[in-house]
């Protein structure tokens, strides 16, 4: 069996931890073991999960595509983070072709722990086992309850100092890969600021691929490189001469969004569809995240950890 219960006593000692006024949150549906990556798709009601992949046991199908939504269809896993979204009935697809951590080698996740909740909300979470000495990396892969609409994933790098000697994070580079031809001169259009920020999307030219958006939170000791986010990749890499001592943390929480409600080559559509997902991407950035009275959407947050919030918000504190 891979369904376990989850103690109450951790949901009671993260609301003790937040420093915000208590939120309720949802209540432990089912817990996996063992898994390695999930198919997910999206529904007005929030994610619904599909099909759950294990590390040595035959993969399960917990829920049918729901026919007839054109809803987005995620696959997101351990090793690669955000990996794929498409539309299966208006026949977008080619969202994602991973997202990689190297810190300063390629860092590896063993099978996780998924956690799917009453709202909605599914929480994948993998710990790396080559993780440089005095580090602890984690990569939780979150899919938002109701509020998010099914249409949201939130890949997230959680690094934490276990040691009393610094450890540099100064050539720690992460990346999601949007798919594009590399030889594309700019596959990567950014149609607005929020906060101090940039959202981007894939090149509008590309017809068959639904719209697509990316909004980095990160915590203070990462940035966004705008030199290396260009051709196929968009880079978050960490700051010149950043370290982590004992209990120190950098988070990198990269929210990822789909739109696919426009017919395959249709120009002034997808151009529709990416300027809509931008305004849906605006209200998630740092101001929202860090209110006194948090959303829905960020009850993942609090799900995870108070202190990765408290390090989200430290880094947008950082940048007045």
């Amino acid at each position: 069996m891979h369904r376990l219960p989850l103690p109450l006593a951790f949901a009671a000692l993260l609301i003790a931890a937040c420093t915000a006024p208590v939120v309720p949150l949802p209540d432990v549906v089912e817990t996996y073991e063992d898994v390695i990556g999930v198919m997910v798709t999206g529904t007005s009601a929030g994610p619904l999960l599909h099909v759950v992949y294990f590390g040595a046991d035959p993969d399960e199908t917990v829920n049918p595509y729901p026919v007839g939504q054109n809803a987005p269809i995620w696959y997101a896993d351990c090793g690669y983070g955000i990996s794929e979204a498409w539309f299966q009935e208006s026949n977008l697809y080619d969202a994602w072709d991973g997202s990689y951590l190297y810190l300063p080698d390629w860092i590896q996740f063993d099978p996780g722990t998924l956690v799917e909740y009453s709202d909605g909300t599914l929480i994948l979470s993998c710990t790396a086992d080559n993780a440089p000495a005095g580090l602890t990396v984690k990569r939780h892969i979150v899919f938002p309850g109701a509020g998010a609409q099914g249409r949201f994933m939130v890949d997230v790098i959680d690094m934490v100092g276990t040691s009393a000697t610094p450890v540099s994070i100064a050539g720690l580079e992460y990346y999601v890969n949007d798919g594009a031809d590399v030889s594309s001169t700019e596959p990567w259009e950014n149609y607005g600021a929020i906060g101090a920020f940039e959202w981007a999307t894939k090149d509008r030219r590309d017809l068959s691929d639904p719209a697509i958006g990316l909004l980095p939170l990160l915590s203070t000791k990462v940035e966004v490189d705008a030199v290396q986010t260009s051709g196929d990749d968009y880079y978050v890499v960490g700051s010149t001469g950043a370290t982590l001592g004992l209990g120190q943390r950098a988070v990198i929480a990269m929210v990822a969004g789909v739109r696919g409600d426009f017919d395959r080559d249709d120009l002034a559509g997808k151009n529709a569809s990416m300027q809509a997902l931008g305004a849906e991407l605006a209200p998630l950035a740092g101001g929202a995240f860090c209110a006194s009275t948090p959303t829905a959407f960020y009850l993942w947050a609090r799900l995870l950890s108070a202190g990765i919030a408290d390090a989200i918000c430290q880094g947008y504190a950082a940048l007045d």
